[in-house]
């Protein structure tokens, strides 16, 4: 019996001391596994719960006017990031963050509402972060894990100029944008219009890369310096072609009223000043955005490049180009106004109840006739007219280096026959476009240009805002200029610019106010029928008349 039970016992003490063995080595395998064969992989998995990868913005590049005036430049703010695999462990994190940003919990929780591969990296989630909230969130840091601060730059504008519509503004990627462009990320910063977006991949700069060492809360404890990190890279500067005082000039002139003011040098197509009123101030566009989007004045409207109306008389050249040009007539061939035309059972009016007798083609133009045209355009096929529009850039978009504009309309009997239908239209159309109403429009843009090729006798440099831009050796990378010259005699230049010269500077020119005491002018005025209010006003022009 002794000896059985001692048998078992002894069993009993060999089978623990196996296991137990077994335990051991089992434990010493996976330590030698995970010290020994994986010590790589662990010791960066540790370094990663330490160290933190943080993206760095770079600052955009500055904007300059044509004589080096700082129009749009960047300051420093903070925005609040919040890393949402760290935040989301503690269930009461999403509302007191909500309360301290005065953010929607709704909002804020689709804000950090990311695909698997981005919980484990900083969301921008609120951007120029006062002070105030920047330290309540520090006073609740311990309940608050993953939730950060960065600096960012944010755009000044520092010149009294405003340029809203030209500068355009900056804004936060949409979901559609981050589609198109694998690049972006959500929160970040990109052109939204104008210049700021048809230039944004100059501007924008690279980001970089910095390693921040971390506590178990997610708090910066240190900045660590390593060999993997990459400074941002600033955006590049534009140089504009703008001139600041001719714009801040221009915008007094047309405040208060609703209009556009279009300056071209003529020699090289560079625009000096561009100005849509009404405008809105850049600085201030966060906080009076809800207010702007109501304004019934809809001061976000580029007057200047997408306000195509029917130009009015500015385009009565045009008509006498397209008699000039297919010989219809010369300079000399002249009608008789008596302040009325009759055609058929209508009757259109000449501005001059009172008539202007006999008229030519330089006193048609000086005193705007519209009875001479009114006859000189019903000698003439209307796709004579609409192709010599054609050449002057009409009926089509500019192509300006800001984006954001409409083409405007030149009828053509393809045009006429898709509108009204084959035979559904009659001369009464002709005589309305001889004088720039009817279906006829463009935009300041568009006849500003229109001016610049006059001011050319044929020249033409395609307008444009940039002048240069400084690559990242500091080098200038100037803009290339598109020109061409224009498929009209220089014997009709010649009898069109006398005549708007004589619109200006002669005894009886319908824009005499346009005149620039020691200068010669030339220019064209025109009113335009508005349908929906007062008729509009237009002034085309150019000086010195001979250079």
């Amino acid at each position: 019996m002794a000896l059985k039970n001692y048998t078992i016992e002894n069993t009993v003490k060999i089978t623990f001391y196996t296991l137990t063995a077994f335990v051991f080595v089992l434990l010493f395998s996976r330590y030698y596994y995970l010290q020994i064969l994986q010590k790589t992989k662990y010791t960066l998995k540790s370094e990663n719960n330490r160290i933190r990868e943080i993206v760095t913005e770079p600052s955009r590049g500055v904007i300059f006017d044509r004589h080096g005036k700082v129009l749009v430049d960047n300051k420093n703010s903070n925005t609040i990031t919040v890393i949402p695999y760290e935040f989301n462990k503690n269930p009461n994190a999403l509302g007191l963050l909500s309360n301290i940003l005065e953010i929607d919990k709704e909002t804020l929780r689709k804000k950090l509402d990311v695909p698997l591969r981005d919980k484990f990296l900083p969301q921008k989630i609120y951007k120029n972060a006062p002070m105030e909230k920047i330290i309540a969130i520090e006073e609740k840091a311990i309940s608050l894990s993953g939730v950060s601060r960065i600096k960012e730059p944010k755009r000044f504008y520092t010149s009294g100029a405003r340029l809203s519509h030209t500068l355009g503004y900056i804004g936060e990627v949409s979901e559609k944008e981050i589609s198109k462009e694998k690049n972006y990320v959500s929160g970040d910063l990109i052109g939204k219009n104008g210049i700021e977006k048809y230039y944004d991949n100059l501007l924008r700069g690279t980001k970089g890369i910095d390693f921040l060492e971390v506590d178990r809360l997610g708090r910066v404890v240190s900045d660590i310096v390593s060999a993997e990190e990459t400074p941002a890279q600033k955006g590049l500067d534009l140089h504009l072609t703008i001139d600041a005082f001719l714009q801040e000039s221009a915008e007094a002139l047309l405040e208060g009223q609703r209009g556009a003011i279009v300056m071209i040098d003529p020699r090289n197509g560079e625009i000096l000043a561009m100005v849509s009123k009404p405008d809105f101030n850049l600085n201030s566009l966060k906080e009076n955005w809800s207010k702007l989007q109501t304004n019934v004045e809809v001061p976000f409207y580029n007057r200047a490049t997408k306000s195509v109306h029917a130009p009015g008389s500015t385009f009565k050249p045009i008509t006498l180009f397209a008699g000039l040009e297919n010989r219809i007539v010369d300079e000399k061939w002249s009608t008789f106004c008596s302040g009325s035309f009759r055609l058929g059972n209508r009757i259109a009016h000449c501005w001059n109840h009172n008539g202007h007798g006999k008229a030519d083609a330089f006193y048609a133009l000086e005193q705007s006739c519209n009875v001479y045209f009114f006859n000189l355009i019903l000698k003439m096929d209307i796709d004579k007219f609409s192709e010599t529009a054609k050449k002057f850039h009409f009926g089509k978009k500019v192509g300006i280096d800001s984006g954001d504009e409409l083409s405007g309309i030149v009828p053509s009997r393809t045009y006429y026959d898709k509108i009204f239908g084959k035979n559904g239209w009659s001369k009464g159309s002709l005589i309305n476009i001889a004088i720039g109403q009817g279906e006829v429009s463009a935009s300041p843009l568009q006849l500003a240009q229109f001016a610049m090729i006059i001011a050319n006798k044929g020249i033409y440099y395609k307008p444009h805002f940039l002048k240069y831009y400084a690559d990242k050796d500091g080098s200038k990378i100037m803009n290339k200029i598109e020109s061409e010259k224009v498929d009209i005699s220089a014997k009709s230049f010649e009898i069109v610019r006398e005549g708007m010269h004589r619109v200006v500077d002669g005894e009886r020119g319908t824009a005499k106010s346009a005149r620039i005491e020691g200068k010669t002018a030339a220019g064209k005025t025109g009113t335009a029928q508005n349908p929906h209010g007062e008729n509009h006003a237009w002034f085309i022009g150019f000086a010195p008349f001979e250079n």
